[in-house]
């Protein structure tokens, strides 16, 4: 299943780089039970803090939103964090066009700490939703 893992990045408490690294951890437990996931994070990160003669030149949040939302088009579910839809207004506008388009979103709740914890959740999740069609 093509899984698109969203997060907080510009307001997580460990910065953009501590972001970055959550959410390669995140993204190895969904591998590790078999999605395919993909984190906008994880694929965008390196080109972010890309230096042009020698100046960090961020990319810009418009670039990110277009290249998420085609990500996004493409998954068959959206996962976020309970507590980082109310911290991020990206998060939030990714859950909201998910459920927009008719893409299955399921939250892990803040009580989850570790991300296998996360990845088992989300997996149990859309399996019960399943038998239920």
């Amino acid at each position: 299943m093509r899984l698109y893992v969203t997060q907080r990045y510009s307001t997580h408490p460990s910065g953009v780089d501590g972001a970055y690294m959550q959410a390669v951890v995140r993204l190895r437990a969904f591998y590790e039970l078999g999605f395919a996931a993909f984190s906008p994070i994880v694929n965008s990160h390196p080109a972010d803090i890309t230096t042009v003669k020698g100046k960090r030149e961020p990319l810009s949040p418009k670039l990110y939103y277009e290249t998420d939302m085609e990500w996004l088009r493409v998954s068959e579910a959206l996962v976020y964090w309970e507590d980082e839809y109310r911290a991020s207004v990206g998060v939030k506008a990714e859950v909201d066009e998910a459920r927009r388009l008719g893409i299955p979103v399921v939250m892990v709740p803040a009580t989850l700490k570790t991300s296998r914890d996360a990845a088992w959740h989300v997996k149990k999740t859309l399996e019960k939703r399943e038998e239920k069609k």
